[in-house]
């Protein structure tokens, strides 16, 4: 999918670019909304910041060639975009909640349809528990447990990412997922 330009341009236009710049956009876009939503739940605003940042590669076209890792670039740009753009809205808020959907095990009319749905709801349990878990931790931790899990960012990447040191990243990912270990076997034992 390509851009439409309208209005002058201050660069030559090359479809090469173009079509570059519309298959990094396909291959990051939901990683990138994704990491959006480890710092708020506004949903429009991510998008627009997604857009923002894709449009300011389509008006400055030669800055592609000098990034060197494109993921890194992407990550760092996105979350100075979306932090300027919390910060006018005053305050910076977390969400991470994805909503349950229990309609798709009801619309099953297979023979299997109460095994299915049974299967659904412990999937879907299991998911609140580490969804409830994952809250649990700062949003430092947070962010760095979806880079690093999530976005499989080496440890190289999320320190350009986040600004840290090495260590510093791998006690905080190894914190975070002491942590978690912890409430999970806390809860495990209650239920």
């Amino acid at each position: 999918m390509r851009a439409d330009k309208k209005g002058p341009t201050n660069y030559t236009k090359d479809s090469g670019d173009d079509d570059r710049i519309a298959l990094i956009y396909y291959k990051y876009v939901n990683e990138l909304y994704a990491w959006g939503q480890t710092f708020t739940h506004d949903r429009e605003l991510i998008k627009d910041c997604i857009q923002d940042l894709f449009a300011a590669l389509i008006n400055d076209q030669e800055k592609l060639q000098s990034i060197r890792s494109m993921k890194v670039y992407l990550f760092v740009s996105f979350r100075n975009n979306l932090i300027r753009a919390l910060k006018d809205k005053n305050g910076l808020s977390y969400h991470s909640d994805l909503s349950d959907d229990y309609y798709d095990a009801m619309r099953d009319h297979s023979p299997n349809r109460l095994e299915r749905y049974e299967d659904h709801e412990m999937r879907q349990s299991k998911k609140k528990l580490l969804r409830n878990i994952f809250r649990t931790l700062s949003s430092r931790q947070r962010r760095i447990i979806f880079l690093r899990f999530y976005m499989k960012m080496d440890y190289n990447q999320i320190c350009q990412v986040l600004s840290l040191n090495y260590q510093s990243a791998r006690t905080l990912v190894y914190r975070s997922l002491q942590k978690m270990r912890e409430a999970y076997t806390h809860n495990k034992v209650i239920r």
